[in-house]
């Protein structure tokens, strides 16, 4: 009898240690269950009912990997020379990268790598950007470089002229809120007003316009940009301007020229004698250069301030190029105020370039003067005349 008893009372033990196991291999996989549903599972069974879904962020990057912006590029054996390599990435396959070099396309890139090698003989800063194209048609532009091509020949004589040059801004007194001074050298041969730009190429020019009236509507350089020469001698101020514009607005009638593209030229002839005055005065002119329609309509000079002043011995010429124009400007310095134009002579300038897309609205400003307000003398830019030695 107690033989039977002591097995009964194993039995029973055993099973006891058998529920007891089970019941802690419960617990263990619930706990191992809770953690992984509340790590794991959890977040991403959430998005699935809710419908949530965590999407990848587009990519569109495209960027001009060499040359660096701001590097100087001698012109060796005749020419310079540099590989312009853009590097771009997208979501989507990319078709096509384009480069711009001072607004006008040189180059379209079809496939990797996007390198393009660039000659020129000619000095000058040039600024240069990419656009990227995919199977989308969807476009990115690159951030713009500026690229310096110098002659080191040359160098030596206008490292004297800069010095020049830097003296006199250091020495004179200037609206300097408005930006440096530009700077107009003197010609040693007049300038024939003839519609041919290839002769400006050597002489000193500015870029850098800033948008100053409607600034949201600039989206790239291709849509208005400028760069402008000047030169003197001791009759004439000459001028051409580089107009870069996607749409060219003809005039409607030859006497609405304020109607269509053009430039608004203002000159404060005594920087001097009015150096704080914001109110257009007697010294101070202002005139509507049109590019006419480039076939029955000439280009035009208007003045605008003094109001009824008729100009006398100007001379313009325009000509038309791939998304854009060329305006050429010969004026007497007599017909602005400037009776004997001297060596390091300072006076208010400042030079817009209008964009009329639309016949009669004006979409766009940009100036030469990044505070410019055609109707405040203050905002005027500085240019100085300079004889080289």
């Amino acid at each position: 009898m107690n033989i039977n008893k002591d097995k009964t009372l194993k039995v029973k033990e055993q099973e006891s240690n058998s529920i007891l196991a089970f019941l802690i291999i419960i617990i263990i996989s619930i706990i191992i269950f809770a953690f992984l549903f509340f790590t794991i599972l959890r977040p991403f069974l959430s998005e699935f009912f809710t419908g949530k879904q965590t999407l990848k962020k587009p990519i569109f990057e495209v960027a001009i990997s060499s040359p660096k912006d701001g590097e100087k590029i001698p012109i060796l054996q005749g020419k310079a020379e540099s590989n312009i390599e853009v590097v771009a990435s997208s979501n989507q396959p990319i078709n096509k990268v384009n480069i711009f070099i001072n607004g006008v396309l040189v180059e379209g890139l079809n496939k990797e790598p996007y390198i393009f090698k660039w000659e020129t003989t000619t000095t000058g800063v040039y600024s240069i950007y990419a656009e990227a194209v995919n199977d989308q048609n969807e476009k990115k532009e690159s951030l713009p470089i500026e690229l310096t091509v110098y002659s080191p020949e040359e160098e030596e004589e206008k490292e004297t002229l800069l010095e020049k040059t830097n003296r006199v801004i250091s020495e004179i007194d200037y609206r300097k809120p408005n930006g440096s001074p530009k700077v107009c050298y003197l010609t040693e041969s007049p300038i024939e007003i003839d519609g041919i730009t290839e002769k400006w190429e050597d002489f000193d020019s500015f870029s850098a316009f800033k948008a100053t009236y409607n600034t949201k509507a600039l989206t790239s350089p291709s849509d208005l940009s400028g760069r402008f020469y000047s030169v003197w001698d001791d009759k004439y101020l000459y001028i051409i301007i580089d107009v870069t514009d996607d749409v060219l607005t003809p005039l409607g009638k030859e006497n609405d020229i304020l109607k269509g593209d053009g430039l608004l030229l203002s000159i404060d002839s005594n920087l001097y004698g009015d150096l704080n005055e914001r109110i257009l005065n007697a010294d101070d002119y202002q005139l509507f250069i049109s590019p006419g329609n480039f076939s029955n309509i000439p280009a035009q000079v208007k003045t605008i301030v003094p109001e009824q002043f008729e100009l006398i011995g100007i001379e313009v010429d325009s000509s038309i190029k791939v998304g854009g124009y060329y305006i050429e400007l010969k004026i007497p310095w007599i017909q602005i105020g400037i009776q004997n134009p001297q060596d390091e002579t300072p006076f208010g300038f400042n030079l817009d370039i209008l964009d009329t897309d639309n016949l009669g609205e004006c979409e766009l400003i940009i100036s030469s003067s990044p505070l410019a307000n055609s109707q405040d003398a203050l905002t005027f830019g500085t240019l100085i005349l300079i004889k080289p030695s």
